[in-house]
């Protein structure tokens, strides 16, 4: 499985980052200049003084969602609960940076797989917006034959920019699981099949301008 550098796990906004006060020892926000407890200044943040508060939770009415995942043994490959210190199967002893590292990297990977098929599966209502948009060419001229074309239209580019939108949030990210990756995949025919589905919409505007007029 792999894990994610803490300086990617920061730069996509996924975890919110604490440091510990070097005065007061509780803790305070990453990009806090003072302590929030005693106003000591704070030292620039250096990865082993880093605590992982939580998960960003997308979609949950709170802001965040606490980690209760799974870490896995880098000796066995043993699924092990978090906060486990010594693997109860090869004895391997678990760091807790490596842990939480772990951890979170498990559980975007499964929000990047999850909404890799989501995205791509919009791909399957393509033909019918081929029909709809094939139609609607043929028989320009009438009011909800234009109507219909506008709709498949901005449904074409509803679908580009929401694969387009995980290409950015989750494509870049240097994962070699091979779920991820064969979702990657999937995401990249799916923006390329409504680019050109887009493109050939607009070249029918063009040769044919009464459809957006």
């Amino acid at each position: 499985m792999d894990q994610l550098p803490v300086d990617v796990l920061i730069k996509i906004g996924y975890v919110e980052v604490l440091v510990q006060c070097p005065q007061c020892q509780m803790y305070t926000r990453r990009d806090a200049p003072n302590c929030e407890s005693c106003r000591a200044p704070l030292p620039p943040p250096s990865p082993d003084g880093l605590i992982f508060l939580a998960v960003r939770g997308e979609r949950d009415e709170e802001r965040y969602r606490r980690t209760t995942r799974f870490v896995e043994c880098p000796n066995c490959r043993k699924l092990l609960q978090v906060g486990t210190d010594t693997c109860p199967e090869c004895r391997e002893e678990i760091d807790e940076g490596y842990a939480l590292r772990n951890s979170l990297t498990r559980v975007l990977t499964a929000q990047a797989v999850n909404a890799a098929e989501t995205a791509a599966g919009t791909r399957f209502i393509a033909p019918l917006v081929v029909a709809a948009s094939a139609g609607a060419f043929w028989l320009s001229g009438e009011g909800a034959l234009l109507l219909l074309f506008y709709f498949t239209l901005l449904l074409s580019v509803a679908c580009a920019l929401w694969s387009l939108g995980w290409m950015r949030r989750y494509g870049w990210l240097p994962l070699k699981d091979e779920d991820f990756l064969s979702g990657r995949r999937k995401v990249k025919s799916t923006l390329l099949l409504w680019l050109g589905l887009l493109a050939a919409q607009l070249l029918a505007a063009a040769l044919r301008p009464s459809l957006l007029s």
